[in-house]
């Protein structure tokens, strides 16, 4: 049989939880009675909205890098590979032929959380500005403003 697993979310307040739905906890609960049970609390993961990625791909990278000299023939891909791989590097082992070999990866911004795109532009915007490059701010960019097609 495979394992059911509810998200229960809330906000904690005083220390206390307090759930967004009381009554599927209470719920979860009396199905669990004499039952062992685990419990996993997190900060909860709110996706990236549409406005960041519109900001970053079509206001910065299409409204800007892609119409400056610094980036001359550089496509939307180059540019953003660019940013992840001066910004974001880590270090990934993976086992190949038996052996343990180390390879030099990206992040995925496709990952990433509100939170987590809000430094990550953030950096992209300091790493321009070292370069003498000042986008717009992200009010200054509409969705679907910059198109490259």
């Amino acid at each position: 049989m495979a394992e059911v697993k509810i998200k229960l979310k809330g906000t904690v307040t005083n220390g206390k939880r307090i759930y967004d739905r009381p009554e599927i906890k209470k719920m979860l609960l009396d199905e669990l009675e004499g039952k062992r049970f685990e419990e996993i609390i997190q900060k909860e993961h709110i996706d990236k909205t549409g406005q960041q990625l519109a900001y970053y791909f079509g206001g910065i990278i299409a409204g800007t890098c892609m119409r400056c000299e610094s980036f001359g023939g550089y496509t939307k891909n180059e540019i953003d590979h660019h940013f992840r791989t001066v910004l974001r590097p880590y270090k990934a082992s993976r086992l190949v032929n038996g052996r343990m070999t180390v390879e030099d990866r990206v992040d995925d911004i496709g990952a990433y959380s509100i939170d987590e795109m809000s430094l990550f532009l953030e950096d992209v915007l300091n790493l321009l500005a070292s370069y003498g490059i000042n986008p717009l701010p992200s009010d200054q960019y509409l969705l679907k403003k910059y198109s490259l097609s």
